[in-house]
């Protein structure tokens, strides 16, 4: 989740591993695709299809219980959830 200056980080280190990696984010950022090797796509295609769910999003109304039951619910049985840090620091 997120391809801001986070989530390019994130995704160039899984890549170096040979992941895949694709994104859900408000605003599609072709330019970064193309430079890194990543696929836009919809939160809930995101849900089903990752292994591992990073959220790499700022903490606002909109983020805030971003995973939530049903969210879980909709990922695959065997997948992993984690938040970046700088995004669970904020005001709850």
């Amino acid at each position: 989740m997120g391809l801001g200056r986070i989530g390019r980080a994130l995704a160039a280190r899984a890549l170096a591993f040979s992941a895949r990696v694709i994104y859900a984010d408000t605003l599609r950022r072709t330019r970064e695709e193309e430079e890194l090797g990543v696929e836009f796509c919809s939160f809930e295609r995101l849900l089903a299809e990752s292994d591992h769910v990073i959220l790499a999003v700022a903490l606002n109304d909109q983020t805030r219980h971003l995973i939530d039951e049903r969210a879980l619910a909709r990922m695959k049985p065997d997948s992993e959830s984690r938040e970046h840090k700088s995004w669970a620091c904020g005001r709850h």
